[in-house]
């Protein structure tokens, strides 16, 4: 939900600390950029996206990375890839999301959900993970953790391999 993002990036903009960046392409990209300059906000930036490995080393180098998804049932049943993503980079995340993405951030103990999913609380998460250097690291471990034990094709396909065998 973009317009959510920005609408946290101008709750937090007098946190000059915090800058956030969208990689991105699509339809809605230019309506986006314009809202975003209309808006004035300094703290959020927009990129084209890019292949995969530089994507990975852009998220890379962010401190907090945040996921969002659109408020429907049959998203309740997803995990998106860019959570695996953040959490094979070690990314803490924070989380507007429910269902399945929800359950495994939880599990994983390597980010913050929203439950209400507003601006504030998602606002408070990006904070609270801004100010402690310490919970970034460690739930980002977590996550790195997790993946590793639960999303590596290696480890997964010797599964795979005998349920389609038994």
């Amino acid at each position: 939900d973009l317009k959510k993002l920005i609408a946290i990036a101008e709750t937090l903009r007098k946190h000059e600390q915090i800058e956030f960046t969208i990689i991105g392409y699509g339809y809605r990209a230019a309506e986006v950029e314009r809202e975003i300059s209309a808006k004035g906000l300094a703290n959020i930036k927009v990129i084209n996206a890019m292949n995969r490995r530089v994507t990975l080393h852009e998220v890379s180098s962010s401190h907090i990375a945040y996921v969002s998804l659109v408020e429907k049932e049959v998203f309740n049943k997803v995990l998106p890839g860019k959570i695996i993503d953040y959490m094979c980079v070690g990314k803490p995340i924070v989380g507007d999301v429910a269902g399945r993405a929800k359950q495994v951030i939880s599990e994983a103990k390597c980010g913050l959900v929203a439950d209400s999913r507003d601006v504030g609380e998602i606002s408070r998460h990006i904070l609270t993970m801004a100010r402690d250097r310490a919970l970034r690291e460690e739930l980002g471990e977590n996550g790195y953790v997790y993946a590793k034990q639960h999303f590596l094709w290696s480890q997964n396909i010797k599964g795979l391999i005998n349920v389609l065998e038994a």
